[in-house]
């Protein structure tokens, strides 16, 4: 008999049984059945549109050909400076809700301002202080950019405007700016009504922010450097990475606050002539520093006498929190106050027992120094941040359209705020280490690493190298833990702690060696520099002799949709192990090695096999879920890697003819918010769903894909980071742990084809 259809009659008793199991989410061991599913779903959903925008609701607006787009972000991100800190408004206000962590912790800043004796918020809503709680500001409007979110509020009298940009410098051109773990809060006021106003400015932030648990013992302490006054907070405990998961906060380094003292500050004096410093820095209780700006538009020049104290949290308690005040006196023309926002973390990530940090401490001998820089820069990284908005914006609105654009400026934001950038001092480099944020933070998890790499791949490959070759370092041994698998690894532990070895990894076997050939070849079509990859290529050999052994009938096991559970046949999976062969061989060419022919010549036997197998043509044609299972269908997302790799003909020769056959089918079958992932439910991941939408050659259609995806983040009702899973139905997420991944970079596909298909970038 046909070998070829004794795997195909294996592969049909073990798919069956594979679609009626619950889904599983990773090794967890989390349970979930399509009835729990379907409980979960979110169906509250509200339409939006621009010219029926109640006041104040959030609107991001970019130009269209037939008219502007309006677009509600399901939030508002702040400040986002590493995977720990990150800083989101998960309401339609500033001042509606509390600043939240990414999984909606509680991690507050307060902004108010007072204009004539009265005072208003402007950022966040009041807690501990709620029966002296001032009025919010007016919000007039919001911009979320690439790097920088922008808010213009007016105050309730109409007499001044108060512009608050928050905005961090995750800059792919440059290692240093993206490695600097300070953010920007600048304040621009000016009279509305042509009259002097006496105006005071106070900005703090709670000490959650530098601890894990509400009893975690904080200290606080002030400093003048660097030509800044500044405050610092963080637990008295400091054990430096002892703490790894997922919805766990680091419970090192310090939180500081800071802000260049006023040029008159020196001199200022009261009336009774004693010295009064118009910039103030203060640690201690939440109740007292925000009740005395209230009443008197600074904090108290007392220090606190509780330090160091518990941080506290909740409405009931008083947090603690440091703080800084400014009064700028007598506004009119327009004046400017800067708040930088930092975090020091001292140690960033713990690999196989050597402890790094952040590249930023190659340039700095301390956090005040880092400050001390970027508050000079201020006006030229507000033009910076402005310009790079703006120019990406135009290029995606060329490529995508304008709702392409509006979400994919965002989800550079998210994406980029994954990444942690470090020094190696025994290899005198910059590596980088990704946290998958939100199911199981694992760290450089290469099926998450893959969907994110478009972003990385289009903006600065290098990045992407960096982030490769520690994963790459730990499968050739040369870490103090074994692996002994001849296919890639999983990940490398829990973020920030590399320590997995063989028998802790989930098994993806044709997954991640698909995808780390895919992004290894991607980086050296991009470079001249191939050296980095050398020493890895004999163990690159055998992760492929692996595939082409297993191909083209992947074995019962995991794809990167691993809640799924595991499944034979997958003819998503075995269309990537297939372009992956021939990746390999583009390798393989590329170091100058022999007998590269043979993996290209096996790939495209496997593709025709897949073709003959993979199909079928009722309704119309499209590609099964798997090998003999009539009736079903799946995006088959990795197929797209073939183009964006540039392979031409192989190894599918008919890529062109099956790629539109495709983009056919899945918009024939799309729902109010995108096509289905597959025939077993109406759920969808964002990221395969943009590669869905990329494969089309067309720009309309590859607009009415994606229009899914932006009428799903733009009419949601969950308030969480940009999800990569949910309902393409209801528009609820499927699960509650899918958002802020950096697999959102995924987006980004779009622009790799845009940029290497005769447009520049």
């Amino acid at each position: 008999m046909d070998h070829t259809y004794v795997r195909l009659e294996e592969a049909k008793a073990e798919a069956q049984p594979t679609q009626q199991q619950p889904l599983s989410w990773r090794r967890r061991g989390r349970q979930l059945g399509l009835t729990t599913l379907a409980a979960v779903c979110v169906t509250a959903i509200t339409v939006f549109f621009c010219g029926a925008c109640p006041e104040g609701l959030q609107r991001l607006v970019l130009a269209k050909n037939d008219g502007p787009v309006a677009f509600q972000p399901p939030t508002i991100p702040l400040l986002m400076l590493d995977p720990y800190f990150q800083v989101h408004m998960m309401a339609e206000k500033a001042t509606d809700d509390v600043t939240r962590g990414w999984y909606s912790d509680m991690r507050e800043m307060q902004g108010m301002i007072r204009v004539d004796g009265t005072s208003y918020r402007f950022l966040g809503a009041c807690t501990v202080n709620s029966d002296d709680c001032p009025a919010p500001m007016e919000q007039v409007s919001v911009d979320i950019g690439t790097v920088r979110t922008d808010f213009v509020f007016h105050d309730p009298q109409g007499r001044v405007e108060l512009r608050v940009t928050y905005m961090g410098t995750p800059y792919t051109d440059d290692e240093e700016l993206f490695a600097r773990p300070v953010g920007y809060v600048v304040h621009d006021v000016e009279s509305l009504d042509g009259n002097d106003h006496d105006v005071q400015l106070y900005l703090d932030a709670s000490a959650e922010h530098a601890t894990f648990e509400a009893d975690d013992v904080v200290e606080w302490d002030g400093w003048e450097q660097s030509g800044l006054k500044g405050i610092r907070v963080g637990t008295v405990a400091q054990q430096f990475l002892h703490r790894h998961g997922d919805k766990v906060n680091l419970d090192w380094g310090f939180l500081h606050l800071a802000a260049q003292p006023s040029a008159v500050d020196s001199e200022h004096k009261d009336a009774e002539g004693t010295h009064q410093p118009l910039t103030i820095v203060r640690g201690g209780g939440a109740l007292d520093n925000r009740a005395d700006f209230i009443s008197t538009g600074h904090v108290s020049r007392t220090p606190d006498q509780g330090n160091p104290r518990p941080c506290g949290e909740g409405a009931e308690e008083d947090k603690t929190i440091i703080s800084v005040s400014q009064d700028m006196q007598t506004v009119n023309e327009a004046k400017r106050h800067v708040v930088l926002v930092a975090y020091d973390d001292v140690y960033a990530v713990k690999y196989y027992g050597h402890k790094l940090k952040g590249f930023w401490r190659e340039k700095y001998n301390s956090i005040q120094e880092a400050m001390g820089d970027a508050i000079k820069e201020t006006d030229a990284m507000m033009a910076k941040g402005a310009a790079h908005d703006a120019s990406e914006v135009e290029k995606l609105t060329k490529a995508g359209g304008a709702e392409y654009a509006a979400v994919t400026r965002i989800a550079y934001r998210q994406t980029m705020a994954a990444l942690k950038l470090v020094w190696n001092e025994d290899l005198g480099t910059t590596w980088m280490f990704l946290k998958e944020i939100s199911t199981n933070g694992d760290m450089n998890t290469v099926d998450v690493v893959y969907p994110a790499s478009p972003a990385l791949l289009y903006h600065n490959p290098m990045l992407l190298q960096k982030l490769l070759v520690p994963m790459l370092s730990f499968a050739n041994n040369e870490t103090s833990m074994e692996y002994s698998k001849p296919f890639s690894p999983h990940e490398l532990g829990v973020y920030p702690v590399a320590d997995h070895g063989t028998k802790a990894q989930e098994p993806m076997p044709m997954e991640n060696t698909g995808n780390m050939f895919f992004m290894i070849l991607a980086i050296l079509q991009r470079s001249q520099d191939h050296a980095w990859v050398e020493p890895y290529y004999p163990m690159l050999k055998t992760w492929a002799d692996y595939l082409n052994s297993t191909l083209p009938f992947p074995e019962h096991q995991l794809c990167t949709d691993d809640f799924r559970g595991p499944l034979g046949n997958n003819t998503n999976l075995a269309a990537k192990g297939i372009v992956a062969l021939e990746a390999f061989a583009e390798i393989c060419h590329t170091l100058d090695r022999a007998d590269c022919a043979a993996y290209s010549t096996a790939a495209v036997h496997h593709a025709e096999v897949w073709t003959a197998l993979a199909r079928e043509t009722v309704p119309m044609p499209h590609t099964r879920l798997a090998y003999g299972d009539e009736g079903s269908f799946s995006i088959v997302y990795n197929l797209l890697w073939q183009r964006l790799l540039q392979l031409g003909a192989k190894p599918f020769a008919n890529y062109d003819d099956l790629a539109a056959e495709e983009v056919r089918f899945y918009l024939s079958i799309a729902n109010a918010y995108g096509t289905p992932m597959d025939s077993r439910d109406h759920m969808v991941k964002t990221d395969w769903l943009s590669w869905a939408a990329a494969m089309a050659e067309e720009k309309a259609d590859f607009e009415r894909l994606f229009h899914g995806i932006f009428r799903f983040f733009n009419e949601s009702t969950v308030r969480v980071p940009l999800s990569d899973f949910y309902n393409t139905v209801t528009a609820g997420p499927i699960l509650h742990g899918f958002r802020d991944r950096p697999v959102i970079g995924a987006l980004y596909a779009k622009m790799l084809l845009h940029s290497t298909e005769g447009e520049a970038k």
